[in-house]
């Protein structure tokens, strides 16, 4: 540890007045004044942007400097209530910002004499502190066909562009729904959506309307209903008890009374029946898992016991019944022109096969999950006869 004095020197006396002296001298110099929308005034001395490009080209840099901003471009969209707005004249299109408030002369088509301020506060150049005024009509841009990858381009940024494509998931919970012709009476109404909190928010106002949210057709034997919404995703992502039960409702209106196939018992299984050469057969697979819903399923929940009920057709009988993934002959019951059995348990997939004494040859070869099975009756050949096999 050492202790001294501290020298000042000439030469810190000299370094401390001009620091004094560009400090006034910054005090004094004059700065163009800041804009509300982060932007600098507009320097008369600067060249006005006439077409959108000018706008579209410019760098962080030069958008700070508050280019002023004279020309004119057709609406392509507009929202009367808010600030949303958006331009395209004959070399690109550009979002405008304007003040919020009703603009009754915004209208999709309207051609604008657009006044304002070139800025950069976000994802591109824009038009900040604008003025509007409509000075006709005009010709709606041509909207060229792109692809994706042109799509998600900053250069097709605010044009009007045409894209087809097929969609493949909905993410939105009751937006997505065809609008119906409204009748005083139906069955099913379509309510607005509330939101679920705070409470005095959660009943929507009107709580009956006369849009359909549901159409039924009854001809004869020919059951048909339509959902205009997104009833199924909704229900899947939601889990609302309400959606569940009307999809539950609509498959057995659809199946009629007599449903082909009854399973009962505790868990959340996904099964469909289908006919074999060897007679008929059941695929079930497991899907009670609590990560159900995002699709990543890391353990495996068994369930059972399933009382499994198939209405069988006329004339046909069963003489076995096998579960193929457990590798075991189940006992089963004939009444009624119907078979009743138990899976006692199962962890992932079963298939309950039924054979069916109806024809020889190919019984039953399935892939799922790995089964194989195929058991071949060789036809009776007499002697001397010539025999013809081919495989495929």
């Amino acid at each position: 540890m050492s202790v001294g004095l501290i020298h000042r020197s000439p030469t810190s006396n000299i370094l401390r007045w001009r620091w004094l002296a560009l400090l006034c001298l910054l005090l004094t110099c004059p700065f163009p004044k800041a804009s509300a929308e982060g932007t600098v005034g507009h320097n008369p001395n600067l060249p006005v942007l006439t077409k959108v490009v000018q706008v579209r080209k410019l760098i962080r840099r030069e958008a700070a400097l508050g280019l002023k901003v004279c020309l004119r471009a057709v609406v392509t969209y507009c929202d009367p209530g808010g600030p949303s707005l958006f331009v395209q004249d004959a070399t690109a299109g550009i979002y405008v910002n304007i003040e919020p408030g009703p603009h009754p002369n915004l209208k999709e088509g309207n051609l604008l004499e657009v006044q304002g301020a070139a800025q950069w506060p976000g994802f591109a150049p824009e038009i900040g502190a604008a003025s509007i005024r409509a000075v006709g009509r005009a010709r709606r841009p041509f909207a060229p066909m792109l692809s994706f990858n042109k799509l998600t381009s900053i250069a097709t940024h605010c044009r009007l562009v045409h894209a087809e494509g097929i969609v493949i998931d909905v993410t939105k919970q009751n937006e997505y729904r065809v609008p119906l012709a409204p009748v005083e009476e139906t069955i099913l109404a379509v309510v607005p959506g509330s939101v679920p909190y705070p409470p005095e928010l959660s009943y929507p106002d009107p709580s009956h309307t006369t849009e359909r949210a549901v159409v039924l057709r009854d001809t004869g034997r020919s059951h048909l209903i339509f959902s205009p919404g997104d009833v199924d995703p909704s229900s899947w992502h939601s889990g609302h008890i309400d959606l569940c039960r009307l999809l539950r409702i609509s498959i057995r209106w659809v199946a009629g009374e007599e449903r082909p196939v009854t399973i009962a018992g505790d868990g959340l299984i996904e099964a469909f029946a289908r006919e074999t050469h060897a007679g008929f057969a059941i695929h079930l697979l497991n899907c009670t898992n609590p990560a159900m819903h995002p699709g990543w399923i890391r353990e495996f929940y068994p369930i059972g016991e399933l009382r499994v009920r198939m209405r069988l057709p006329e004339g046909r009988k069963v003489s076995r019944v096998e579960l193929l993934r457990s590798a075991a002959d189940i006992p089963f019951r004939l009444a009624d022109g119907a078979i009743a059995f138990t899976i006692p348990k199962f962890v992932d997939y079963e298939v309950a096969a039924m054979y069916s004494q109806r024809e020889k040859g190919l019984s039953l070869y399935s892939t799922h999950g790995g089964i194989h099975r195929a058991l071949w009756h060789p036809p009776r050949v007499t002697k001397g006869a010539k025999l013809k096999h081919s495989r495929e």
